[in-house]
């Protein structure tokens, strides 16, 4: 395996990448560790200069127990699992569980063209879902507004991340490109709006 890439962000999009004596300044950033090619096989997430997570993406579960009890005791690791592709954005599912086995994270996850996730739904273990999160990004790439939802995909509240404030859907209605995505919450992006959102359970192995 080739030596880690940092990131300025909890991803490894190349556009984050910095050099390790800069990332290393940072309260918040990730260490990511690629396979030969070029894909992401895990990523190291740092939260106030410790180390928070660990994310591992299609791998195997058996493997990942072994590695993450040797090398990260202690730490919550989050596993995610490429699932289907529809003109351009994809599902994953993912599963985050501390050491002791307990559930921190479940569910199922949309990511747009542009590699950012916008939809968040969160399962149980019976795979009924408890809630969802939508995620509205600006030009630039930065997140500007979170959509929560409750587990009947009805609006709860609109955060403003910027202003720290929460905002009103009507008022931001108009500045939205698809409207009708972020009004409730199982609806998707107008591209396909007509396929299914997938429901995958990821079991909790302590």
């Amino acid at each position: 395996m080739s030596e880690p890439k940092y990131y300025s962000e909890w991803d490894a999009k190349p556009e984050h990448e910095l050099p390790r004596e800069e990332a290393e300044k940072l309260s918040m950033y990730a260490r990511g560790w690629h396979r030969p090619d070029g894909s992401v096989e895990r990523l190291e997430i740092f939260d106030g200069g410790k180390l928070a997570r660990v994310d591992y993406f299609d791998a195997r579960d058996a493997e990942v127990e072994a590695a993450h009890r040797a090398h990260y005791p202690g730490i919550v690791r989050m596993i995610h699992r490429q699932l289907a592709s529809r003109a351009g954005f994809g599902w994953h599912a993912q599963l985050g569980t501390r050491a002791d086995g307990t559930v921190t994270a479940r569910g199922v996850v949309l990511m747009e063209p542009s590699g950012n996730d916008i939809m968040n739904v969160e399962h149980d273990e019976r795979g009924s879902p408890t809630g969802v999160t939508k995620y509205r990004w600006d030009d630039s790439g930065e997140l500007a507004y979170m959509f929560s939802y409750d587990g009947d995909g009805r609006l709860v509240g609109v955060h403003d991340v910027e202003d720290g404030t929460t905002t009103s859907f009507d008022d931001l209605r108009p500045h939205l490109p698809d409207p009708a995505f972020y009004e409730t919450g199982f609806a998707l992006p107008a591209a396909i709006a007509s396929t299914p959102i997938p429901v995958v359970v990821l079991r909790a192995r302590p």
